[in-house]
């Protein structure tokens, strides 16, 4: 017999990653949270159908309700088309996941490597914003989310992970949140910041200011098909170019050419992840879950980003026109870089 989800043991264990921060007795919240908006791009149920055909590859935004089991937290319910389930605390790197079932008017939770379940119900019968999540854990408690936003997430099936998966990615077709964020957009975070562009052809290119502990030796680098670009006082700028992908709520870049010196180029490479906190026309908060990529109070790096009409930047410049939003040809830049003799214009035999 399939145990249900107990409340003063497995659920307390299972989110000890996730809300013992929240729980009594375990310590203070987090008073700093962002609670997400309602995004555009936001999918009520359409008169009709059903749980069974609704929740596959939807995310449900919930804020716990006040005085329940817990507050002052944001939560994301992700279904993928697949199966599975994650629940996750946005703006911190805290999840479980597993997969689900839905069964008439309740949803089955099972927690990946536990002999536990939780059942979700939506009173009405179907997930809507302003209404409720019922997460029944056990012990006769009852937790309620008010629902703040339900998002359309298309998958590429498993996530891409190597600079080999990003490198198939240009040129195919946008999914529905990821034709949100196409634009150009300024940016920072807690240490840095950045202008960037997002096409649609799944490139990027961004330019920031990096500061080095020996400049001086930079001088020998400033040669070659990625030339480091001279900026201010305050440190050198870079250009970076790149593929991006939104999956699962998160974005992924995965830089392939950069004018940094100390960028390496190597299959190993990992992508940089933005879990999006809360994606707005002409705003999106981010919160850096990079492993290893933490601010200096322990905490991950949070981006804000704002849409911006034009770049400034004689080096962003020419990314101004409206046919830069189509498509850059990061592959033959990738391969230019790889081999620095072959640059345009370089003298036969030098």
């Amino acid at each position: 017999m399939m145990m249900k989800w107990s409340l003063a043991c497995i659920f307390r264990g299972l989110m000890v990653g996730i809300l013992v921060v929240l729980l009594p007795g375990c310590g203070g919240g987090n008073e700093d949270q962002e609670t997400e908006a309602v995004t555009s791009g936001q999918e009520n149920p359409e008169e009709g159908v059903s749980l069974q055909d609704f929740l596959p590859g939807k995310g449900v935004v919930g804020a716990f309700v006040e005085g329940e089991l817990f507050d002052k937290v944001s939560m994301r319910f992700l279904f993928t088309e697949g199966g599975g389930f994650t629940l996750s605390e946005i703006g911190r790197n805290r999840k479980v996941s597993g997969t689900y079932e839905v069964k008439g008017p309740v949803v089955v939770v099972r927690i990946e490597d536990e002999e536990a379940i939780a059942e979700l119900e939506f009173p009405g019968g179907l997930p809507a914003v302003g209404g409720e999540i019922q997460f029944d854990v056990g012990d006769d408690e009852i937790a309620k989310w008010r629902i703040t936003a339900i998002q359309t997430h298309a998958t590429y099936g498993q996530v891409p992970r190597t600079p080999a998966d990003f490198r198939k990615l240009p040129g195919t077709p946008l999914n529905e949140r990821e034709k949100q964020y196409v634009g150009r957009w300024a940016g920072e975070d807690q240490e840095s910041q950045w202008t960037t562009i997002i096409r649609e052809d799944h490139t990027y290119s961004y330019l920031t200011e990096v500061s080095y502990e020996r400049p001086e030796e930079l001088e020998e680098l400033d040669d070659g098909a990625v030339a480091v670009l001279r900026g201010s006082a305050h440190g050198t700028k870079i250009i970076v170019h790149g593929v991006w992908a939104i999956a699962n709520e998160s974005i992924y870049f995965m830089d392939l050419v950069s004018s940094d010196p100390e960028f390496v180029d190597n299959e190993t490479n990992s992508p940089y992840t933005m879990e999006i906190v809360s994606m707005e026309a002409g705003k999106v908060v981010c919160m850096n879950m990079t492993d290893g990529l933490v601010a200096e109070d322990g905490e991950p790096y949070k981006s804000v980003e704002r849409r911006i009409e034009k770049f400034e930047e004689p080096e962003m410049a020419p990314f101004n026109t409206p046919e830069a939003l189509k498509g850059f040809d990061v592959l033959k830049a990738y391969e230019e870089a790889k081999d620095p003799q072959e640059e345009e214009g370089a003298p036969a035999g030098e």
